[in-house]
């Protein structure tokens, strides 16, 4: 049984641009400026996570997780989150390898799903963080989220 995110890699080939964007695969477009701006990332990490904001967006990816898995931690008591678009994580997976053998860096091509995970837990943090901050600033408000999830701004 083969893993849908272990798939050979395109060649490493100048990616194709028109009308000023570049494609970086799976019909997905990036704006050049913005392209250029992620690919200069000095981290391979933050490359990874900048990519994934640019390609999904910060509100899409708080609903979802890399492979659709339930976290054993809470196994029974969550359902699992929807996992993302496979082509688009192929695709990134591939400009990852790519960046990565632009720097013969090729073994640390185990960090890609470390590099997913963390971005999506900070997304998850960071909107925790705010429902607590605004539960501080208005104390009468319910604890439940969707009470909570009203008085925060969403961006």
């Amino acid at each position: 049984m083969s893993n849908k995110w272990n798939s050979t890699p395109s060649s490493s080939s100048a990616l194709e641009e028109k009308d000023g964007k570049v494609h970086i695969g799976a019909g997905t477009w990036l704006p050049k400026d913005r392209w250029a701006t992620i690919s200069n990332q000095t981290k391979h990490s933050m490359f990874g996570k900048s990519l994934m904001v640019a390609v999904w967006g910060t509100q899409t990816l708080r609903g979802k997780s890399l492979e659709g898995k339930v976290c054993p931690r809470y196994k029974g008591d969550r359902a699992a989150k929807p996992p993302l678009s496979p082509s688009n994580v192929v695709a990134m997976k591939e400009r990852f390898m790519d960046r990565l053998k632009k720097h013969s860096d090729e073994g640390e091509l185990s960090k890609f799903n470390k590099c997913v995970s963390e971005k999506l837990q900070e997304l998850l943090l960071s909107r925790r963080k705010k429902m607590l901050l605004a539960k501080a600033a208005k104390p009468g408000i319910p604890d439940c989220e969707c009470c909570l999830a009203s008085i925060i701004p969403t961006k």
